[in-house]
């Protein structure tokens, strides 16, 4: 009897025989156990979406400062990394508590649209000597800014679900109720003048 294959998977690091493995196109030439196969599939989703929020970011601020996403130098990507990192970014030792976390590409993105005004008032006005130094900047303002950007959206995050919640509140019963009161259920025919609801409907949202 032939002796079966045995194969170390990539992500778990365990040997297994070749048949109870499967293949992944993002890792040609490897075998791997099923469910590292959904793991690392997940992964790989979760990578595009950085990727593409990440993309967005330097787009958006490419465009306003009107540079091309390629003349965007190294070390100002180094800076916005360690932003959405939670590292120092001006060669600090110590990272203030409230950026401890990072932030998302979305949160400097949105940060960056709403410094633009600032951010473009700059660039024309200042006798930048290089597009390093204006982008050093440009960075400065969005750290200074993107806390209470965050802030911002964190409480428009919160109204949107309160609001959600409130919408998903309303039952079949409750329309049932609003129907009712408008018309008179007893009689076959809509009453001729319709009882207004007034601000009564607020209890049912």
């Amino acid at each position: 009897m032939a002796k079966q294959s045995i194969r170390t998977c990539p992500v778990c690091k365990k040997k297994d025989k070749i048949d109870v493995m499967v293949q992944y196109e993002k890792l040609p030439n490897r075998y791997l156990h099923p469910e590292c196969k959904e793991m690392e599939i997940e992964k790989f989703k979760i990578n595009q979406i950085e990727k593409e929020k990440k993309d967005i970011f330097w787009e958006t601020l490419a465009e306003i400062v009107n540079l091309k996403f390629v003349d965007i130098p190294p070390r100002i990507y180094t800076l916005a990394q360690n932003l959405r990192s939670g590292n120092p970014v001006f060669n600090k030792r110590k990272t203030d508590k409230r950026y401890r976390d990072g932030f998302e590409w979305d949160v400097m993105t949105r940060t960056v649209i709403d410094s633009k005004k600032k951010i473009r008032t700059a660039i024309e006005t200042k006798d930048f000597q290089s597009i390093d130094s204006a982008l050093y900047y440009v960075m400065k303002i969005i750290v200074n800014r993107i806390p209470l950007v965050h802030q911002k959206m964190e409480r428009e995050k919160k109204a949107l679900e309160v609001q959600k919640a409130r919408e998903a509140s309303i039952t079949q019963e409750d329309i049932e109720n609003i129907i009712r009161y408008q018309y008179d259920e007893e009689d076959e025919k809509p009453r001729k003048k319709r009882k207004k609801l007034g601000n009564d409907i607020s209890k049912w949202l």
